[in-house]
């Protein structure tokens, strides 16, 4: 951070890259901490606690965790690679997290590094009188007692926000209590160098309905109806994402039938097995008593669940197959709105969304009133690019007036930023003023949450507009639907990042841990020759011996990657390309051969 101030650059912490809004990247140094500072420091089991430094992943830590009969609740979908770091700056929740709650409420203490460059641990802090704080920090207790009546009433009436900087009750107990603060403040105010956080009794029982709703009104007011019963969670797959899942896999229309709005799944755990069964009989006959549902089953065994779980699991990764320009686009999904308003909300996603003529997906946990809405746009053609703020402000003022926020779980990034001033007017001036305090140069990811820019979110696309293939030689290997399309095909979900024995990646990233080892960077290196970021054959020269020379060719990450991405192809392609130019060893001469046109 010194090095940082010294010459005026911006840092930018990273997990494991996983996020959805674009928090994790910008120009000055970006802190790899998966590689560099992912360490299990401490599980204590008896005390049901954890450190570890903010590169260390959850799926890591539920191997550790194996037969301790101990979890971590919070559960995110990227749950098997995302980081302690990232998942603490987002407060990241997940399926469960209507019984369980967010990142932050396990949050017991963490040491960070602030914008002058001094190391701080928060437990300290908030036992010290403010008094004999440092003087940004007394400044910044000072904010909260002067400000405490208006940042109380500021935000909305839900347990599931993460816009802009969560002040309220930021001094406790006579102490600053900075454990809320950052936990969501996507590594806007410090970089967090170590984390520990509470672990909780492993439920050892559970059971799951699944019911098929007519129309998603109903589906709305059962919900209503069943929170009362504690479930653990309720997942929705509504008609729009069941629709394009039937038509690109037939396997699924059996799990998925036609006429048939939306599916409910609702799961209950405990530490009994008769408990949760009675539960699921309840649920049956609430959904049947109100009129909600035309079918529900109870999947009480491991086998039964995991069969309906596969339908939720399986679903959303195909949608990032669909064939064709138009992609799901993680532009609105992480709006929530209070459970009451669940039937204005999604009525007025169905018709904002009809108004601009956009085919979309909505899905989600329907319990807290988070859906995860993504519109199919081409962000290739200018006049979808276009409509990303278009869409955007409609539906930001459709959850406003709903008492809702556009970040439930994810954090505000590049693409919601643009609306925390709108949400939070009269609180907006300390938000600025406690970045100013604990960020005095403005270092530390200063794009975003108090960088008021509407346009940021159509800048520094995957693609956008200006994307264009540029022209190059014939390639070597069969491409029946062309190089390029195969390339493009990877959206950087990280999932290729996991080190977990349970998913076959790549064994070159898991020994390394480096970014450029892992297989979406060859991907990124391909699609940069294509669009003509790397112009000559020198540059394509210094990338391949820095990044596609590193594919061994085990074929792992094709088995694995939920997009259908053939890296260990793409690979072969540019050692012919390399071997072209600069010739190459006998056996990759031998395999590049192998399909030639």
């Amino acid at each position: 951070m010194r090095f940082a101030r010294r010459y005026g650059l911006a840092i930018h912490p990273r997990g494991a890259g996983s996020g959805v809004c674009g928090a994790a990247l910008g120009t000055g140094i970006v802190v790899d901490f998966t590689r560099h500072m992912h360490r299990l420091l401490h599980l204590d089991r008896e005390a049901k606690t954890v450190t570890c430094e903010p590169g260390y992943r959850l799926g890591e830590l539920a191997v550790a965790l194996e037969g301790s009969g101990l979890f971590f609740p919070p559960d995110p979908s990227t749950g098997e690679y995302a980081t302690f770091g990232g998942m603490t700056g987002t407060n990241a929740s997940g399926s469960h997290s209507v019984k369980y709650g967010n990142t932050a409420d396990y949050l017991l203490d963490a040491e960070m590094v602030l914008g002058d460059g001094s190391l701080v641990r928060l437990s300290a802090i908030a036992a010290a009188p403010p008094e004999r704080l440092p003087t940004a920090l007394k400044a910044l207790a000072d904010l909260y007692r002067d400000h405490r009546e208006a940042i109380e009433a500021a935000y909305p009436e839900m347990p599931f926000n993460t816009a802009g900087y969560n002040l309220r009750g930021l001094v406790a107990s006579g102490g600053l209590d900075l454990r809320a603060l950052i936990a969501g403040a996507e590594g806007t105010l410090g970089v967090v160098t170590g984390l520990t956080f509470r672990l909780a009794d492993r439920p050892t029982h559970d059971s799951l309905v699944v019911a098929y709703m007519d129309d998603i009104v109903a589906s709305a007011r059962a919900v209503q109806a069943i929170l009362p019963m504690g479930p653990s969670g309720i997942e929705i797959l509504d008609k729009s994402l069941m629709a394009l899942a039937r038509e690109y896999d037939p396997a699924l229309r059996d799990a998925l039938p036609d006429g048939v709005d939306n599916i409910l799944m609702v799961e209950f755990d405990g530490f009994r097995e008769d408990g949760c069964a009675r539960a699921a009989a309840e649920v049956i006959r609430c959904l049947e008593a109100g009129g909600f549902s035309r079918r529900a089953h109870a999947a009480v065994s491991p086998g039964d669940k995991a069969r309906f779980w596969s339908v939720r699991k399986a679903a959303v990764p195909i949608l990032n197959r669909l064939r064709g320009p138009r992609k799901i686009i993680a532009l609105i999904e992480d709006a929530v709105v209070p459970i009451g308003n669940l039937v204005g909300y999604f009525t007025g996603i169905y018709d904002l969304l009809g108004r601009h003529g956009v085919r979309f997906v909505t899905y989600g946990h329907i319990a807290k009133g988070l859906m995860h809405t993504r519109p199919l746009l081409d962000l290739k053609d200018p006049g979808d690019v276009r409509r990303l703020r278009t869409i955007a402000d409609d539906f930001y003022e459709l959850v406003r007036g709903l008492g809702g926020t556009v970040s439930g779980e994810h954090g505000d990034g590049r693409l919601r930023s643009a609306y925390v001033r709108r949400r939070y007017p009269g609180i907006y001036p300390l938000f600025l003023q406690v970045k100013a305090l604990l960020d005095p140069e403005g270092l530390f990811n200063p794009e975003i949450i108090t960088h008021h820019d509407p346009e940021q979110m159509t800048r520094h696309l995957r693609y956008g507009g200006g994307y264009r293939r540029v022209s190059l030689p014939p390639p070597r290997l069969v491409w029946p639907e062309g190089l390029a399309h195969e390339a493009e095909k990877c959206h950087g979900c990280s999932k290729c990042t996991t080190l977990t024995h349970a998913t076959r990646m790549c064994p070159v990233y898991k020994a390394t841990r480096e970014e450029s080892a892992a297989p979406k960077a060859k991907a990124n290196v391909l699609r940069a020759v294509i669009d003509g970021r790397l112009p000559g054959e020198e540059a394509f020269a210094a990338a391949y011996r820095e990044v596609l020379a590193r594919c061994i060719l085990c074929g792992s990450c094709a088995q694995e990657c939920p997009s259908g991405v053939d890296i260990p192809k793409l690979a072969l392609e540019a050692r012919a390309r390399y071997a072209r130019r600069y010739g190459s060893p006998l056996a990759d001469r031998a395999l590049t051969r192998l399909e030639e046109a």
